[in-house]
């Protein structure tokens, strides 16, 4: 399972990011040498200088007043997010350990400041194949009080992703439901979260062979995308790669190859995406690149998935030829849920 079927609307930022706006900071006490602190480090992070950013908040959090604990979460949340939204998994997951570690400093663990870096943390984890690191990230949210409408749309989010990949496929859409209900209550329905919540929908369609629905959700999620100012590259990547999967379902090879042909332009062009990332959308493209009968092209596509395969972790995804498969099985309905969701 791509990440992008869960709720990437986790990738917000706290200062400066619609969804957090109405959430975390109101969690937290943010200073003017805090809102400093954050203006130096995103600076450094989007420099690609992650190191000096870690660093940054590290020594400034222990020498400047008004910088604290919770500053120093709210910091690292939104670097995790930024690196998370870059497909910078690796970072992402430490950058959100580290926010996790500076806010138990002071905080009860059933406290909402702990919702979004947990959250970016089973994201990252799972996107990576880590599955048990991912569910623990999970039970943690659990303990969490949920009140706030984006709150629920980031812990339904996650618990669809968790239900969906242990074949829970009804409950999962349920879920995922559920948080694109909870994103429309937060008045974020139009929001790039939101659309990224429609696009695992899509994908789940998918699996179930809805292939009717399927085009509806991600029809709905591109038209939000395509004119959200708040979107990450993974946002496009993910909801394309999607699309290509969808059109090759249908038989319409030609835009299946122009979708994920869009999809891996935009990957290549953030310089670095993680290969449990890139491998399925490489697969796809190959598959689809053969169907074209366009050998070269798709031979070249499988020289980079060899050179990368080394790297990888084996993930939880659904590649095109994944989706044909499951697409002749019988659906497996289960009544078993993961746990009370607070």
């Amino acid at each position: 399972m791509k990440w992008f079927m869960a709720a990437l609307s986790t990738l917000c930022f706290a200062f400066n990011h619609s969804s957090c706006a109405q959430g975390l900071i109101n969690d937290v006490p943010v200073s003017a040498s805090c809102l400093e602190l954050h203006q130096r480090a995103m600076s450094q992070i989007r420099d690609g200088r992650i190191s000096d950013a870690e660093a940054t908040v590290s020594s400034t959090s222990a020498k400047i007043e008004g910088i604290d604990y919770s500053c120093a979460g709210l910091v690292l949340n939104d670097m995790a997010a930024f690196m998370s939204g870059f497909g910078r998994l690796t970072e992402a997951a430490s950058f959100a350990e580290q926010s996790i570690q500076a806010f138990q400093v002071g905080y009860s663990p059933e406290n909402p400041v702990f919702l979004r870096p947990l959250s970016v943390l089973a994201a990252a984890r799972f996107e990576e194949g880590r599955t048990a690191l991912a569910r623990a990230a999970f039970h943690q949210m659990q303990l969490i009080r949920i009140e706030r409408p984006i709150d629920r749309a980031i812990f339904h989010g996650v618990a669809a992703s968790m239900l969906e990949a242990g074949g829970k496929w009804p409950e999962a859409e349920s879920e995922y439901r559920n948080c694109t209900a909870a994103w429309e209550e937060a008045g974020l329905g139009e929001s790039s979260d939101a659309a990224m919540v429609m696009t695992g929908l899509g994908v789940l369609y998918l699996k179930e062979g809805r292939l009717g629905d399927a085009e509806r959700m991600l029809e709905r999620a591109h038209a939000i995308i395509a004119r959200a100012p708040d979107g990450f590259p993974m946002d496009r990547i993910y909801l394309l790669d999607a699309r290509g999967v969808l059109r090759s379902r249908q038989g319409k090879w030609k835009e299946a190859e122009e979708a994920l042909r869009q999809a891996l332009s935009t990957a290549d062009q953030q310089g670095h995406v993680e290969p449990s990332t890139l491998l399925p959308l490489l697969a796809n493209c190959s598959a689809v690149l053969r169907k074209n009968h366009r050998l070269r092209d798709a031979r070249a596509i499988e020289a980079r998935i060899a050179a990368l395969r080394h790297h990888s972790r084996p993930a939880a995804v659904v590649d095109v030829t994944d989706l044909l498969e499951q697409s002749k099985q019988a659906r497996k309905p289960s009544a078993e849920k993961l746990g009370e969701k607070k």
